[in-house]
């Protein structure tokens, strides 16, 4: 009777030590936060060259860890500021802005007043990302 015992826990003790080379062997999902290809705000965002349009005039753009804030007025396209970004941050004239969500084609964050939301669409009109991106460099 001892040995059927001590037998099942060294066979408990196997398939527990099994199981956990198995799972810290394999690949875990890290939730898919915060890359722009479909996924919320987080950790990984990577903006490189991306263009965003909100509201006909405004647009964002972001490259190399730095952001602009750009508008778009009569063919011409100016910079109204410039800042860092980080994470799920933007860092604008001083102020740090949250990035509420982000989708493959849509970003949002808090407006100045905090109430709603300004919501960016990927620009997709290459002469136009062309203006934006010589405008910022």
């Amino acid at each position: 009777m001892k040995q059927k015992i001590r037998v099942s826990m060294i066979g408990a003790l196997v398939v527990i030590i099994s199981a956990v080379v198995l799972i810290t062997g394999c690949p875990q999902p890290n939730s898919n936060k915060g890359n722009n290809s479909g996924n919320t705000g987080g950790s990984s965002i990577n903006f490189a060259g991306t263009v965003w349009y909100s509201g006909g005039y405004g647009y964002l753009y972001f490259s190399s860890n730095k952001a602009y804030m750009c508008y778009h007025n009569n063919g011409t396209v100016t910079i109204n500021s410039s800042g860092t970004y980080s994470k799920d941050k933007m860092i604008m004239n001083g102020e740090s802005i949250s990035i509420l969500s982000i989708t493959e084609s849509v970003l949002k964050i808090p407006a100045p007043n905090e109430i709603d939301t300004i919501t960016y669409t990927r620009e997709t009109d290459i002469s136009l990302i062309n203006k934006i991106k010589s405008a910022c460099h």
